[in-house]
């Protein structure tokens, strides 16, 4: 074989790996960036994706019926409205 044939097969398996750790480190972070555009959606909308509007207004109301209950020294008595 010629240097010339050795470098390009080199050259070749460099490009090929250089390639296949760049996808295996970008499919790696993208839990990362599937939380990060949820994020973004709650911050836009006031809920998470997965949730429907109602839902989400529940879900708030409960939180300040326990956030009053807390401001006012009191423990709930048994589940908080839903």
């Amino acid at each position: 074989m010629r240097l010339v044939d050795i470098v390009s097969v080199v050259a070749a398996f460099a490009v090929t790996g250089g390639f296949v750790r760049y996808v295996l480190r970008r499919d790696r972070d993208a839990p990362q960036y599937a939380e990060d555009d949820a994020r973004a959606f709650f911050d836009e909308h006031g809920h998470w994706p997965d949730e429907d509007p109602a839902d989400a207004r529940a879900r708030a109301e409960r939180g300040a019926a326990a956030e009053r209950l807390a401001r006012a020294g009191q423990r709930p008595r048994g589940r908080l409205p839903r």
